[in-house]
């Protein structure tokens, strides 16, 4: 039996530059078999730092990465003009590996929606979208014309995959009228956390350092109350962006002492969780939090506020839910989790490991792999 073939064109993908980028979309191209599907991975990234296009194509777990970096210009006709050539490009390497597509599976939607329909449009199409923009307002504050392209394409695509309900809900809210199926991310961990230091000291932050979502400030202003009443508490802080130098001038300045570590991997931070005692998540739009699961998995709790994505996994036994946008609620709470002794990693695994069986997972993406084939052959 011939395998099928899936070419992937995600938005987001892990890349020297930010190798978390899109770790989630790595991860759900392994979930499937091998054994039946054949992986194609088409990255176009467009780096302000490219001075010329570079192309790699690399064999990587079950899937083959055509890799194409491109300047991204410096107008829109330098912008476009080097987009196409890197279309171009990919497409070719494409053709090299002499593989027909059966599937088109977009990954964020973007202009890699434009290339499905352009050169495949034959072939059934499937976008999971994980963009928190959809939540916090961004998609709105987009020109007109742009929002009515985005929806027009996301309502050609056979089926939309949301992470999670909240963002199915608001994808329809907007103007998609695609059928939308949801399907969680793929959460790994590597060991199951025994022991749990109490009473709680040591806290986690991992996430990117883009204030404008992940309210980092708010943190290092709830944890200047905390140090002031617990001394001996910590804070690191694991990833980088925009805002990281004014993160750690901010920290200066409330004299939070606070440990920026830059980005690590996956399996780093996966790792890494095991040295703590709980994570800090303090968004203000999250449309799923796979840093939530990934804690809750290694048995820490989880301090998270209102955001969307975090609450659905968090519980009494293994956590607390704050208010967005509130350092007096998010000290108060810390100060709260940092005196509780009944956390037991034990309990925090089991509230909700069965909410991330592959198996099921696998399972409703095959499900939605193979209703899409069917109806094309």
């Amino acid at each position: 039996m011939s395998k099928i073939n899936v070419l992937h064109i995600p938005s987001w993908f892990p890349n020297n530059d930010d190798n978390q980028l899109g770790i989630f979309v790595q991860k759900q191209i392994e979930l499937l078999d091998d054994d039946k599907y054949k992986h194609i991975v088409l990255y176009l990234q467009g780096r302000k730092e490219s001075k010329v296009m570079e192309t790699t194509v690399s064999e990587i777990n079950n899937f083959t990465l055509i890799h194409v970096t491109y300047p991204s210009g410096k107008n829109i006709f330098s912008r476009t003009r080097n987009f196409l050539n890197s279309v171009t490009t990919g497409l070719q390497k494409l053709l090299d590996l002499n593989q027909s597509i059966d599937l088109i599976h977009c990954h964020v939607a973007s202009k890699n929606l434009w290339i499905a329909k352009k050169f495949f449009p034959d072939t059934p199409c499937v976008l999971s979208e994980h963009w928190s923009g959809f939540l916090n307002g961004n998609f709105e504050k987009q020109h007109k014309w742009k929002q009515r392209i985005t929806l027009k394409r996301m309502n050609r695509c056979n089926a939309i995959i949301a992470v999670s309900p909240l963002l199915a809900e608001q994808l329809k809210e907007i103007g998609v009228t695609a059928p939308i199926e949801i399907v969680g991310n793929v959460i790994d961990v590597t060991q199951q956390k025994r022991t749990l230091n109490l009473p709680i000291r040591n806290f986690l932050v991992v996430a990117d350092l883009d204030d404008s979502i992940k309210n980092i400030t708010g943190i290092l202003e709830a944890f200047s109350i905390v140090q002031k009443e617990i001394p001996d508490s910590t804070l690191t802080i694991i990833g980088d962006g925009t805002d990281a130098e004014k993160l750690k001038k901010t920290a200066q300045k409330l004299k939070v002492k606070a440990s920026f570590l830059g980005r690590l991997s996956n399996n780093e931070v996966l790792q890494t969780y095991h040295q703590y005692d709980a994570l800090i998540v303090n968004s203000n739009y999250e449309t799923y939090s796979m840093v939530t699961a990934e804690a809750l998995l290694s048995g820490i709790p989880v301090l998270s506020s209102n955001c969307g994505g975090a609450e659905q996994f968090i519980t009494p036994e293994n956590g607390i839910i704050v208010p967005k946008n509130n350092p007096q609620a998010l000290a108060k709470a810390l100060l709260q989790i940092s005196e509780n002794k009944t956390y037991s990693p034990q309990k925090i695994i089991s509230s909700v490991a069965h909410r991330f069986e592959k198996s099921e997972l696998q399972r409703k993406l095959e499900t939605i792999y193979q209703k899409l084939i069917k109806s094309n052959s």
